[in-house]
């Protein structure tokens, strides 16, 4: 598994996870499962979009930019 940062890709309009300076995986999809640690841990989930961002199980009011994620 890779670890990363979530970042909005504006050229794509998606969401994506920068592993290194130049290393990007190349836009989330809905559906796209990985783990985001939050609260110390690694949780599942996935990316969804309805009127925004979001991930599945993960609280709304959670701003996605630079979560740490692994995938």
């Amino acid at each position: 598994m890779e670890k990363g940062t979530l970042f909005y890709n504006v050229r794509l309009s998606r969401m994506d996870i920068r592993f290194d300076f130049d290393k990007y995986y190349g836009g989330l999809r809905c559906g796209e499962c990985f783990e985001v640690y939050i609260d110390e841990k690694w949780t599942p989930t996935r990316v969804e979009k309805y009127e925004g961002w979001y991930l599945v199980g993960i609280s709304r009011d959670t701003c996605l930019t630079d979560l740490l994620v692994r995938i």
